[in-house]
């Protein structure tokens, strides 16, 4: 399967077996993810599914539902581990040139996402932006999460955020990636800062401290903060449209 750039083994084995004296790495209302040195992640979504994802990323196994979990944590998951830079973002392409939008749930990322691409803009990815350099990769053929604890494991996740994301989000059908160029920031909370660290910030898998993810995740965010325009927009929706198509 090709998802943010990458080639992933998705198979479904008769058993899913996952040893004993894996750590736990990272939980947040509904995903609970564990690492295991030589198995490498689990990634347990409950009811959605459960997944094993192998140290280099570049095969997964599942059990139980593929969907929404897959596509809307594990896949990201496997490219970072083959060497993305994934942020929490959707991405449009206009004229040839990739404009993201960052955030959290229920920033309106996917809501601007949307509206352009009802104007004609082609939808690149849906809540995760997969970097190589300035590049941004198309996602795989995307549902939105069913919850925004499986986009945003960490200790301030609530099973309340669980209505967020209910719905599957649009569908991306383009095969090359695209050169970033414009960079919105939406969050009406987020304090002045470098570019480099505001987009540092969305980090998709910020629990994965790995020197080498680390290393991937600087280097793309530094290339992206000075070749691309990053700016804040804390407007309105409509306000924010406004701007992006100015």
């Amino acid at each position: 399967m090709r998802a943010f750039g990458v080639d992933v083994d998705v198979t479904r084995p008769a058993r899913l077996d996952w040893p004993e004296g894996a750590t736990r790495a990272a939980t947040g209302g509904l995903l609970v993810v564990e690492r295991h040195p030589q198995r490498g992640f689990l990634v347990d979504g409950g009811d959605l599914g459960r997944h094993v994802v192998a140290p280099d990323g570049r095969s997964v196994e599942v059990e139980g539902e593929a969907g929404a979990l897959l596509t809307g944590q594990t896949l990201p998951l496997a490219a970072t581990l083959q060497g993305r830079a994934c942020l929490h973002a959707s991405a449009v392409v206009l004229g040839g040139e990739a404009v993201a939008f960052v955030g959290g749930p229920g920033a309106g990322k996917s809501t601007l996402a949307n509206a352009l691409v009802a104007e004609g803009a082609e939808l690149l990815t849906d809540d995760v932006l997969a970097l190589e350099g300035p590049r941004a990769h198309p996602g795989p053929t995307s549902t939105r999460a069913e919850a925004a604890v499986l986009a945003h494991p960490g200790p301030t996740s609530t099973r309340a955020e669980a209505a967020v994301l209910a719905h599957p989000g649009p569908t991306s059908t383009r095969a090359e990636a695209a050169r970033v160029t414009r960079v919105y920031v939406l969050d009406r909370g987020a304090r002045e800062a470098p570019a480099v660290e505001l987009l540092l910030a969305a980090a998709f898998v910020g629990w994965l401290r790995d020197r080498e993810v680390q290393v991937a995740l600087l280097d793309a965010c530094s290339a992206l903060a000075s070749s691309a325009r990053v700016e804040r927009l804390s407007g309105t929706p409509e306000e924010a449209l406004r701007a992006v198509r100015g």
